[in-house]
């Protein structure tokens, strides 16, 4: 039962999620199934690891599709080859069984969320600076007596 519900919660946040944070959630099941292989190494259950492992690497490639190459393509090129290094750790580790490599991956993955925290908050504060829109009409234009049927006002932009 307490499964369901958080599956209900997940799908919730999933379906009313901004794309930033939707960025923001596959970092974090990223991180989150990385941590949980390293429990499975550690508790030598290589079938676990192999799930973790998998959840945690489509997570990474989610984050190298989610990339556009058309906007900043230096950045783009350098967030590409961070997450490569990610991906490549994370298929040595369940390899090699090696925690160091999936705490490598990590270590990028949290420092890029840290990052990404941070645009958002410095992009919620300049939303909330902003003037508001101006109006699609002027106060003079409204005219109480006037019908505002199809065609019989014409509205200034």
């Amino acid at each position: 039962m307490l499964q369901q519900q958080q599956d209900e919660y997940l799908e919730s946040r999933v379906l009313t999620a901004s794309p930033h944070q939707l960025h923001l959630l596959v970092i974090d099941a990223a991180i989150r199934h990385a941590t949980h292989a390293i429990d499975a190494i550690n508790e030598k259950d290589f079938e676990l690891l192999h799930s973790e492992i998998c959840h945690a690497r489509n997570h990474v490639s989610e984050l190298m599709g989610g990339l556009n190459e058309t906007e900043a393509p230096e950045l783009v090129a350098q967030l590409r080859a961070l997450f490569t290094f990610c991906y490549r750790c994370l298929a040595e580790a369940e390899i090699h069984h090696q925690t160091e490599l999936i705490e490598n991956a990590m270590m990028v993955l949290r420092q890029h969320r840290a990052t990404w925290v941070e645009l958002i908050d410095v992009m919620a504060a300049e939303a909330s600076t902003s003037p508001l829109p101006a109006p699609h009409f002027r106060i003079g234009d409204i005219d109480s007596d006037s019908s505002y049927e199809s065609g019989s006002h014409e509205w200034t932009l």
